[in-house]
Order: C-alpha cells, then structure tokens, then sequence
C-alpha cells in the first residue's frame, strides 16, 4: 500500500501508517505522501515484449542508424534491474531482444570467420591458425564443459603471454579505465575497430 501508481506518468508513495515518518506528520513535521512524475510507468502486469517495444525498440532503430546511446538501470537491490536487462529463461529482457534485432539486421554483412579478436575497447586483433585453433578450443571447453576453471585461466594467461612475446610493441599506452591502470599497446597485428567498417 506504501507505493501507488497513480497514472502513466505519475507515482505516490505513501508513508506506511507505523513509521517514523507517519508520527512525525501527524505532529505536523514533514509530508506522508511523496508525489513523483516520470516519462512513463509500468505497473508489475507489463511482460517483458511490451516493455521492451515501448522502451527500446526504437532506441535500437536509432542505434542501427548510426545514433549513440547509453542504457543503464538504476534502483535498490532486488528491484528488478537484472530481471529488466536481462530476463529469464522463458522471457528474455532487453539486451536479448536487442542482440535478436541487431544480429538480424546485419544479416549477409555479419563477418563469418573466426580470426578476429577484439582486444580492450577499440582494438582487434588478427589471430594466426593456431591461435584461432586455441580459441576455439576454450570456447568448445566453455561451451561444453570438461575442463576445471582453473585450467582454463592457466590457459588463458598462458597463452596470452606466448602472444604478447612474439608481438612486437608499439609505441603508446592505452588507458584501461580502471583507476588509471594503463598496459603497453602490444601487437603488429591490431587495428582500430574503425577499420573494419
């Protein structure tokens, strides 16, 4: 009862008749109920389809035309963020729906091959036979099991050090964005994501 949606744009919450707050304004301290406007509020019966097609459909048309956009949830814990992003097994939510529309899209220009590896933000890195022959076997492994977690990390440190060694370094570092850790830009074989269009 603490919480009211009072039509499509507009919320009240309601003190609960118990609290602090409900003491304090029947002295006359404070207010009982808060009133909050908004875009657009969906109640608990909307499904994830409809949310989705009011929300974001049209954020990913704008997306696929070459518009930037930032989507982000923000709310206490266990209210819905994860469940919104994400979904569930028999209802996916928004990144899901997204991926769906944007693989869609691309169709016949979706670069099939296996030897491209993206590499911090803006970097990808053309892989030799053998590391895509590696790569592929840590997906497999992943994918369908039998190998420990640990194995696979030591694998994955490993053979990111064999790679490291037998490139070349470039002049330059490049800025993780992790409290100013920066790493050396290490490879001959890297480029730009803006050269793959």
């Amino acid at each position: 009862d603490c919480v009211c949606i009072e039509n499509a744009d507009t919320l009240l919450l309601k003190a609960p008749k118990d609290s602090f707050t409900m003491r304090n304004t029947e002295r006359g301290i404070g207010q009982a109920v808060h009133k909050f406007t908004f875009t657009q509020i969906f109640g608990p019966e909307i499904g994830q389809k409809a949310f989705f097609d009011a929300t974001m459909k049209e954020v990913v048309k704008d997306v696929l035309s070459g518009q930037n956009w930032l989507v982000y949830t923000y709310g206490v814990t266990n209210s819905g963020k994860t469940y919104t992003i994400q979904g569930n097994g028999t209802d996916r939510g928004i990144l899901p729906r997204s991926l769906v529309i944007i693989f869609n899209s691309i169709g016949t220009r979706l670069y099939r091959a296996t030897d491209l590896k993206p590499f911090l933000s803006n970097i990808v890195n053309w892989l030799d036979s053998k590391q895509i022959h590696q790569e592929e076997t840590k997906k497999q492994a992943l994918i369908y099991g039998g190998i420990k977690e640990e194995e696979l990390f030591t694998s994955l440190n490993k053979s990111h050090r064999t790679a490291s060694q037998s490139q070349a370094p470039t002049s330059g570092s490049i800025d993780s964005g992790i409290g100013g850790l920066s790493s050396v830009c290490q490879s001959t074989n890297q480029m730009n994501w803006s050269q793959l269009e």
